[in-house]
């Protein structure tokens, strides 16, 4: 018992190991913009490596954001914001990524969602008055479906 990780803590680390394996992760494909704060689900904002476009253009390259969630087991579960999912008008947004990890250091696993995939394939709860989808560790980690299966793809 004396060992025991308290879950506040177990929480904060797996958040800590999310972020850093993605941010790793995406380094290799994308310009990752910084934030000083952390809100409406950004993680982390990328930019394509795109060179013939200035930010300053009348139509500058657009950013894709990401949220990263970590899934310690299949009975984890995760929940996203539904605003952060959809628009106004309740279409998928296209920016709107999630990034998953699962397993520790000898078999870390990586899951990608689309807001389109969130949209169509996790359902809708009510959390403290907040329509919010539930991603449920089961279906993520079981499914081959999300799994990213070589990291050059």
């Amino acid at each position: 018992m004396e060992n025991e990780i308290p879950t506040w803590l177990k929480i904060m680390q797996n958040g800590s190991i999310g972020e850093a394996r993605t941010r790793a992760f995406l380094l290799d494909r994308f310009w990752i913009l910084e934030r000083s704060v952390d809100i409406d689900g950004a993680d982390f904002i990328i930019q394509r490596r795109v060179t013939r476009q200035n930010l300053l253009d009348r139509n500058p390259p657009r950013f894709g954001v990401i949220q990263v969630k970590f899934f310690e087991s299949e009975t984890t579960t995760q929940y996203i914001p539904k605003i952060y999912v959809v628009d106004e008008k309740n279409n998928p947004r296209d920016e709107f990524f999630v990034i998953c990890h699962s397993g520790l250091e000898d078999e870390p696993k990586i899951f990608f969602l689309t807001a389109k995939t969130i949209y169509e394939d996790f359902p809708i709860v009510l959390i403290n008055g907040i329509d919010k989808f539930r991603l449920s560790g089961s279906i993520i980690l079981s499914s081959g479906k999300y799994l990213i299966e070589s990291k050059k793809n």
